[in-house]
């Protein structure tokens, strides 16, 4: 039986990885954060794992047959201020996880990184398009870019496969991230900002494509980069009105100056590789989504 270790399984990405991973007779272990108690997943073997320490691996199995990178660190768009935590999980800290996948004999490391990486224009991102170094990015990015380079000389020593993830959302986000916040927006009447004229174009991914993803690049023989984005280019302004028609109610918009951001990713090589891209539309994902928040209401009632 294969084994798989999930670093960063107690986040958003990660828990609803390792209950997937553990239903597909794989042995599967997850980090979750030393003093905090272990999510009760069905399956999933729980070890303390704090990347910004030294001794992080130490609690983790002797042999692993693949890691799997989603960990998050907190803070992450606090820059300056939390520079240096994100500095401890993205970079240092996924060091020690390519150390320890070294030690521990695994075939496979897979990174989730994220389509941040590229310096946009208006067309969709793709792997094989040249990054400008000197252009501005994120922290964040900036981080997820530096653990991309820092991984390639490893691929002479196991797989590595890099999966550059397009805005995912879901069940269990964050508050702070764009899909929730543009749920509690509209909910609450609040206006939304819109670069003119439509705001902000992406393709955003249902997170059960991005398991379906990672499930998919555990067979997957070989080191690459692919972009995990969603079927759909929409801009803001459409992303927004879906959640309206999800939640029946209108949303309000506000113009302001500025040019459009773009992140939209390609997924015509992940189609190609693994004979398969996220299908789930943007409609579909926000029902179930919120249909899940429901029942998980009902049943903590």
């Amino acid at each position: 039986m294969d084994s798989v270790l999930v670093v960063g399984g107690g986040g958003f990405i990660g828990r609803h990885t390792a209950v997937e991973l553990a239903r597909s007779n794989r042995l599967v272990f997850a980090t979750h954060r030393p003093g905090s108690p272990a999510p009760g997943l069905e399956g999933v073997h729980w070890v303390p794992g704090d990347l910004a320490d030294e001794r992080a691996t130490a609690a983790w199995p002797a042999r692993c047959d693949h890691v799997l990178f989603v960990a998050q660190a907190r803070g992450w768009r606090s820059f300056p201020d939390r520079a240096a935590d994100v500095f401890a999980v993205n970079v240092a800290g996924l060091m020690r996880v390519a150390e320890y996948a070294r030690r521990a004999g695994a075939r496979q490391l897979i990174y989730a990184s994220t389509g941040s990486v590229y310096t946009q224009s208006r067309e969709p991102a793709r792997e094989n398009e040249g990054i400008d170094l000197f252009a501005p990015r994120t922290f964040y990015a900036a981080s997820k870019l530096a653990g991309e380079l820092i991984l390639r000389p490893y691929e002479a020593l196991y797989k590595v496969l890099h999966l550059r993830l397009f805005m995912p959302y879901g069940a269990g986000q964050g508050p702070d991230m764009l899909l929730p916040s543009l749920v509690r927006s509209v909910r609450e009447g609040r206006p939304i900002k819109l670069h003119q004229p439509d705001g902000l174009v992406c393709n955003p991914v249902a997170v059960d494509d991005v398991v379906e993803a990672f499930r998919r690049g555990l067979d997957f023989e070989r080191s690459a980069t692919l972009n995990v984005g969603g079927p759909q280019q929409l801009t803001l302004r459409q992303v927004a009105s879906a959640v309206g028609r999800a939640v029946g109610a209108a949303p309000v918009f506000e113009q302001q100056p500025g040019v459009p951001p773009v992140v939209v990713g390609d997924c015509t090589a992940l189609r190609q590789a693994f004979g398969w891209a996220p299908p789930t539309d943007l409609e579909t994902g926000l029902r179930e989504w919120l249909e899940s928040e429901k029942m998980s209401v009902r049943a903590a009632g």
